[in-house]
């Protein structure tokens, strides 16, 4: 049986500070997905970015600071997708560089780490 955890970073940076690395090497999950990771690859502490054991995705928003996804397999990916590709859906390029979705498969199975947007009343997207 697999087991997927997914956790909400708010920063991962900052989540490194408080003891992520150790969570990571402890966790019996063989799959993390993160959300709100807030940074780029190149700004992670060493041990967050690729941890050994770990295959890691990384999907950071085009504007600094905000959003992001990651996914964390002990298996290798056999394929790996970051935003929803266009796939002929309007809209959908903005999930490309916006740091809210990366999908792995995994054999048998696919796994998603999605950071939704809020949704709030009176704005552009609920028009």
């Amino acid at each position: 049986m697999l087991t997927v955890t997914t956790v909400n970073v708010n920063g991962l940076r900052a989540a490194a500070k408080k003891g992520f690395v150790e969570w990571l090497a402890a966790t019996e999950a063989d799959v993390v997905c993160l959300q709100e990771v807030r940074a780029e690859l190149a700004q992670l502490p060493e041990g967050v970015g690729a941890p050994e054991g770990w295959h890691t995705v990384h999907a950071p928003a085009a504007a600094k600071g905000r959003a992001g996804v990651s996914v964390y397999s002990r298996h290798a990916p056999e394929r790996i997708q970051i935003g929803f590709g266009g796939h002929g859906v309007p809209g959908a390029e903005e999930f490309d560089t916006s740091g809210r979705y990366a999908e792995i498969d995994l054999p048998g199975v696919t796994v998603a780490s999605l950071y939704l947007p809020s949704g709030e009343v009176g704005t552009e997207r609920q028009d």
